[in-house]
């Protein structure tokens, strides 16, 4: 995931979708679509200004560092016959970040209100499109918040 609000190019163009998800609507056809927001690609631009900015500064806490890849042991390893930590080093930052999946799709930081922001945004976006309905696969199994996402998001959209 390289752009949250756009098409990947083998789809098409955004246009492109909007012109089918017209056609759907209009033949009463309703249209879902999966929405990745628990994880970006090692591509996006958050990652690269990630990777390169010093610690405590703002893109540097879009996703998860650590020194070490001693945390969160307890986390299971999804894809053990390709990925053998959920660690990767980076050499670029001096430094490991969290995935879940694969290498090249490091997990964004839900603990930065800037990254729960930027996904509402996300979300905004697609509901503009009138795309009604969403698959959040594992969405919200990375959110540890004490508060539902469903009240934050309404709080955050309507203020």
């Amino acid at each position: 995931m390289t752009e949250h609000c756009d098409v990947h190019p083998d789809y098409g163009t955004l246009l492109d979708f909007k012109h089918f998800l017209k056609e759907a609507h209009q033949r009463g056809m309703r249209v879902i679509s999966e929405l990745i927001l628990n994880h970006t690609s090692d591509q996006h631009p958050w990652f690269q200004k990630s990777r390169k900015a010093r610690a405590g500064s703002r893109y540097k806490g879009y996703y998860v560092w650590s020194e070490t890849a001693d945390k969160y042991k307890e986390a299971r390893v999804m894809f053990p016959e390709e990925e053998s930590s959920n660690w990767t080093w980076d050499v670029e930052s001096k430094a490991y970040y969290w995935h879940r999946f694969y290498r090249h799709q490091p997990e964004l930081n839900y603990d930065n209100s800037e990254v729960q922001l930027e996904m509402i945004k996300v979300i905004d976006f697609w509901l503009k499109l009138v795309l009604m309905d969403f698959a959040l696969p594992r969405y919200l199994f990375y959110l540890k918040k004490k508060e539902p996402i469903v009240k934050t998001c309404h709080r955050h959209m309507t203020s």
